[in-house]
């Protein structure tokens, strides 16, 4: 408790007695987490952070059901935080969640059918979904006992893929059984940073889809935070994150469990085709750990390291992850990794980030061999000053220069793959709804109890600073060398850059839509109670509200226009940087593309207008507060689009990692042998610059 008490003040808004129910229950987790007994006093400062996690978890599952009550057009279903910032680490959540996964949890109403069509594309290695029982918000959830991956279905003609998710079996073929299920947990696996991923799409059947502006009374936003209040303890406590915490913690130091199904070792979601190896590190400074890990033909294998919290250590400004398109790879059949806080010069450094106590989660996904008497993980503690002589011959050294360079690569490749994912409706729901959570409690206090993207650059210093900017000469050089590529390389990331763009617009305008609403509804309820005073009270704070929203439009440095023209220039640099995984340049791709923007356009001129028509539709803007239950469901519909992909020539998807490295930051070498036969898009296969979209 002491740890937060000088930093958290009580509320003293309408909401006090619940935001102080918030604060209070995470103080008293920092009390009882500390008394765990696998928990050291180096751990107790993260604490802070972690009670932050669980909050800003638990506040997307209540929107979740908030908007099911309201019919809203979607909701908090992402964990991705596609609206932080670019160019810094993404905003955390709890139980380890892998760096390489993109998912989505999205609500399945009771009695009701979904088609879900997803489009190959190379970045993506693995795709598994999983329907859940139980309350998300309370962490009580787990597998309905059934799971699947991509790899399980039949594709169509075109290499996409359509797959009907239901309590009864369509006899349609590919078919997901939803049986007691209230949510669907789907996980794309993505490797190579720098290429295209796949896309989903996610229909409810015989729902439209429209957007409705998101407006929370007071009532509603009093809803969504008591039942924050109420389920934080019992979730801090769940398996989801106490189970995983003691599992892990309970490893010996610095040695690693054996390698063999993810569910059997820490239990929860039925992973299909997922192995894995736990292991713990608690090294002194100048101490490194090397970890020598088996091939075993798995499609994805990652190393994620964490905090005794299972919160990911900062692996955008600082390489505290690696899969393995990014890793070099040992002639002998293993890859060796560095754990260390120091950099040890070599290739596979894990770096702590100063974290002296934590864990490695070693996945091995996409694998359909055996699962027993697989070679085990072994491990050396020695002196960060003579790791070279315990890694075998021909480990490429890595320089500081060549280590920036690649941390520079990484946070681009990690925006564009996140960019990918921010589906319009999505992303402005998520945005809007966090702006009126923030009005009602104060940005100060919302900061304290849900946390907030650290280290954030301005939009000025993404323009200025030579390390937040491409390298134009390294760029204009790839072009010359193969001109074909890289033109289809930017013709088919041109809806991704439009969406860039049109994103941070459509969501100014929404902004002036909510304000307007809020301004009408605050007005209406002081005339109904003949408060005339108050009604031009509430309209002066409408027209002051206009500054914060020029602010956020221009300056705001995840949502603003300026942002948004950032994240398309730096979307090219890297598919530029990546061209010579494209094929050359053809028509197809040209009407591929025109198609693809078109799809944009569309989608934000619709999302624009029906924010607009919000404020006209009578009770859209004031529905009464729900009975909706903690454990109550969420339906999404969606709305399938018809934009095609590119199609990633053969052979070539990590074969010239190094010259992607040099056109985005010149001197970076690369960790990764060349990987022959790489991954492709199927023929024909359909391609769309967002990368989910449930409705």
């Amino acid at each position: 408790m002491p740890l937060v008490s000088g930093s958290v003040r009580l509320m003293s808004s309408d909401y006090s007695s619940t935001t102080n129910a918030i604060i209070a229950a995470q103080q008293q987790i920092i009390a009882s987490n500390t008394a765990y007994p696998f928990i050291k006093a180096t751990d107790y400062s993260s604490l802070p952070s972690y009670t932050q996690t669980l909050a800003i978890y638990q506040l997307f599952g209540a929107l979740n059901e908030r908007n099911d009550a309201d019919s809203y057009s979607l909701n908090g279903a992402y964990l991705t935080y596609g609206w932080d910032a670019s160019g810094t680490d993404p905003s955390q959540f709890p139980n380890d969640p892998n760096a390489d996964n993109k998912y989505i949890l999205a609500p399945l109403a009771a009695g009701s059918s979904y088609v879900m069509t997803i489009h190959p594309a190379p970045g993506s290695t693995d795709v598994t979904f999983v329907p859940m029982k139980g309350s998300v918000i309370s962490g009580a959830f787990s597998s309905n006992g059934y799971s699947y991956s991509l790899q399980d279905f039949t594709p169509n003609p075109d290499g996409s893929y359509t797959i009907t998710l239901s309590s009864s079996d369509p006899g349609t073929g590919n078919w997901v059984n939803t049986t007691d299920a209230v949510t669907i947990l789907y996980r794309d696996t993505v490797d190579d940073w720098g290429q295209l991923h796949d896309t989903v799409d996610f229909q409810k059947q015989g729902s439209p889809s429209r957007f409705i502006l998101p407006v929370l009374s007071d009532s509603q936003i009093q809803t969504v935070l008591t039942s924050i209040s109420e389920n934080i303890t019992p979730f801090n406590s769940s398996v989801t994150n106490l189970g995983l915490q003691s599992v892990l913690g309970s490893i010996p130091a610095n040695v690693f469990t054996a390698i063999k199904p993810t569910t059997s070792t820490v239990g929860g979601p039925i992973l299909p085709g997922q192995l894995s190896s736990f292991g713990r590190f608690d090294l002194a400074p100048d101490q490194a750990l090397v970890v020598k890990v088996p091939t075993i033909g798995a499609g994805y294998t990652g190393a994620q390291l964490a905090n005794a919290w299972q919160l990911d250590l900062p692996y955008a400004t600082a390489q505290g992850s690696l899969n393995s398109a990014q890793v070099f790879t040992a002639d002998d059949g293993y890859t060796y990794y560095v754990v260390s806080a120091q950099n040890p010069g070599v290739a596979n450094w894990l770096d702590t980030s100063g974290t002296v106590d934590g864990t490695v989660t070693l996945r091995f996904q996409n694998y359909d061999g055996a699962t027993t008497d697989l070679p085990a993980v072994t491990t050396q503690v020695v002196s960060v000053t003579d790791v070279k002589n315990y890694l075998p011959a021909g480990t490429p050294a890595v320089s500081l220069a060549e280590y920036n360079a690649q941390l520079k690569q990484r946070q681009f490749e990690l925006s564009y793959t996140h960019h990918q994912f921010n589906d319009p409706y999505g992303w402005a729901t998520a945005n809007l709804e966090l702006d009126q959570i923030k009005a009602a409690i104060g940005a100060d206090q919302f900061a304290q109890i849900f946390g907030s993207q650290a280290n954030v650059p301005s939009v000025f210093d993404r323009m200025t600073n030579p390390a937040m900017r491409p390298d134009v000469a390294s760029l204009f050089q790839s072009v010359l060398a193969d001109p074909s590529r890289s033109l289809a390389a930017i013709v088919a990331n041109l809806p991704l850059a439009t969406q860039d763009i049109l994103n941070p617009i459509a969501l100014s305008a929404l902004r002036v839509d909510l304000l307007v609403a809020k301004t009408a509804l605050a007005i209406q309820k002081n005339l109904a109670a003949g408060n005339v005073p108050g009604a031009v009270t509430a309209l002066g704070a409408g027209i002051q509200g206009i500054e914060p929203i020029i602010k956020q439009t221009w300056i705001d440095p995840a949502t603003s226009i300026t942002a948004g023209l950032l994240n398309a220039r730096d979307d090219l640099s890297v598919a530029i940087a990546n061209a010579s995984n494209y094929s050359p340049l053809s028509i197809g791709d040209v009407t591929s593309a025109v198609k693809g923007i078109s799809q944009v356009n569309r989608e934000e001129i619709s999302m624009v207008v029906g924010g607009f028509t919000s404020l006209l539709r009578p009770g859209t803007s004031s529905a009464p507060p729900s009975s909706t239950s903690a454990s109550a469901t969420a339906a999404a519909t969606a709305r399938p689009t018809s934009a095609e992909s590119h199609p990633a020539s053969a052979g070539t998807a990590r074969a010239h990692r190094a010259n992607q490295a040099r056109a985005i930051a010149p001197g970076a070498s690369v960790n990764a042998k060349s990987k022959a036969n790489a991954k492709n898009s199927p023929a024909g296969a359909e391609h769309r610059s967002g990368s989910a979209r449930p409705r």
